[in-house]
């Protein structure tokens, strides 16, 4: 996916074939979050763990965005859920990923 700007944001695209791109996709996949939800920092904390100081935390809170999946928010609450048609296209990407597409690429 291409990058995009959205109200004067720069939003990066993704690429199915890019190890760390499939590694948040599973973490966003993860049986905790497919039920609850998610949270930038459930993610931040199970990709990069606990921060060593504060500039490293800001780094890595604004180092995640939310992908362009078809994720939506849960209301009252600051936590996104992937829609089902989200986890069949997470799904599919990380199927194809670890049957070869990233010797592909």
């Amino acid at each position: 996916m291409e990058p995009q700007q959205v109200a004067n944001r720069r939003h990066a695209g993704f690429n199915p074939a890019r190890a760390a791109d499939v590694k948040l996709f599973q973490t966003i996949m993860h049986g905790d979050h497919v039920s609850r939800g998610f949270r930038n920092t459930d993610i931040r904390q199970r990709l990069h763990g606990d921060p060593s100081d504060r500039a490293e935390h800001r780094r890595q809170a604004s180092s995640l965005t939310q992908p362009h999946l078809q994720a939506t928010t849960i209301p009252h609450t600051y936590r996104w859920r992937v829609t089902i048609e989200g986890q069949r296209l997470l799904s599919t990407i990380i199927t194809l990923y670890h049957q070869g597409l990233s010797h592909a690429a």
